[in-house]
């Protein structure tokens, strides 16, 4: 159960990330440590109990956020981009530390 949480909470980011530009959903899966696991259920289709939480998380956040982040990119351009900046900043700050170490 932890894990299909920990999967459903990666769909939701990496749906996210497919929403803002700049931001890789493969980037995010990544740094969640699902990317082999996507890859896997794509070449073998094993693991399908652990792609239904993932699916969701990301048909979720798609839904829910995508009238956010257009309401936020209309109204407050400025401030949404030097958000997405500041994010995809912080994102290969993780993924350099994470290779460094």
């Amino acid at each position: 159960m932890k894990e299909k949480l920990r999967f459903f909470m990666a769909g939701i980011f990496i749906g996210v990330s497919e929403l803002l530009p700049g931001i890789s959903g493969a980037t995010v899966a990544l740094m969640f440590g699902v990317y082999e696991k996507i890859l896997n259920f794509l070449s073998k289709f094993k693991d399908l109990n652990l792609m239904i939480p993932l699916f969701v998380g990301m048909l979720f956040s798609v839904f829910v956020f995508s009238s956010t982040i257009n309401f936020l990119y209309e109204n407050h351009t400025n401030a949404f981009n030097l958000f997405i900046r500041y994010f995809n900043d912080w994102i290969w700050t993780l993924i350099i530390s994470e290779y460094i170490s």
